[in-house]
């Protein structure tokens, strides 16, 4: 995990995509599609800046009383006109889908990096500043660094990490590969991703590879716990002889947002488990 100081660099180039084409006004009718930006938002302050959320958006719990425009990918474009954004903050996403949102809204769309951990504090900073909520901002990322830092600094002496596989998803198979976010918090966390080499963010992964593999710890989101259940049958399985396989708060586990150090303590802790 790279030191607190080169992570604030990184907020440069995301700045410049916030506020290219900009005025200087702040937003104040803001529609977001994306559950850890919705937290980011409020985590800062900025909550009487949000004007609708999207269907997904469940925390904190004060943004249930916002509007919701559907999902990223069956977004209500009426309802979406009707709030009159200022401004709509949307995840990555494929071309099309982006396309298509850049053409029907009116209001300018801001594409905002959320896959790793590093993103988060310099997503804060950047957001604090746009919704003119800095001090708040800088203080808060400046608070989880350091938190974020100190798992770092425990992981790198851990001289022989448990090998992990996230259960992503059941039919197909899938998992986190390298350079994802679950693949940052596995190692923060004290572990070793079994797909940590693999270059594809979400990679496909066979049973036989699994067994080859044979993991100490199989965890997934809480939505799969019944699948997980089932995995832990599988007496093929170390993770499933050992007792070792877990469900996590689904939206905790998979958001990179605010309660990026909630999701460390509790896989942490798995991890820790014998």
């Amino acid at each position: 995990m790279p030191d607190p100081k080169p992570m604030r660099f990184r907020l440069i180039p995301l700045l410049i995509l916030l506020f290219a084409g900009s005025a200087g006004a702040e937003p104040r009718r803001i529609v977001t599609l994306a559950p850890s930006l919705t937290e980011i938002l409020f985590f800062v302050g900025a909550a009487d800046q949000v004007a609708g959320v999207s269907d997904f958006c469940n925390y904190p719990p004060s943004v249930k009383g916002k509007p919701t425009i559907g999902g990223i990918n069956n977004l209500n474009y009426e309802a979406l006109a009707a709030l009159q954004p200022d401004l709509v903050l949307c995840p990555e996403v494929n071309r099309d889908l982006l396309s298509r949102l850049k053409r029907m809204s009116k209001a300018p769309v801001k594409v905002i990096s959320t896959d790793r951990v590093s993103s988060i504090t310099a997503n804060i900073r950047a957001l604090g500043q746009l919704t003119g909520h800095a001090p708040r901002a800088n203080a808060l990322a400046l608070g989880l660094e350091k938190k974020i830092a100190l798992y770092a600094r425990t992981s790198e002496k851990i001289k022989n990490p448990p090998l992990v596989f996230y259960y992503l998803w059941n039919d197909p198979l899938m998992t986190a590969g390298g350079g994802s976010y679950i693949d940052d918090l596995i190692r923060l966390a004290g572990g070793k991703n079994v797909a940590g080499g693999k270059k594809i963010l979400y990679p496909i992964y066979s049973w036989e590879r699994l067994i080859l593999d044979d993991p100490e710890v199989i965890f997934g989101p809480s939505n799969l716990e019944k699948e997980l259940r089932e995995l832990g049958k599988k007496s093929e399985l170390r993770a499933a002889k050992k007792r070792r396989i877990y469900s996590l708060d689904a939206d905790v586990l998979s958001r990179p947002g605010p309660r990026v150090i909630e999701a460390l303590e509790k896989l942490s802790l798995v991890l820790k488990k014998g």
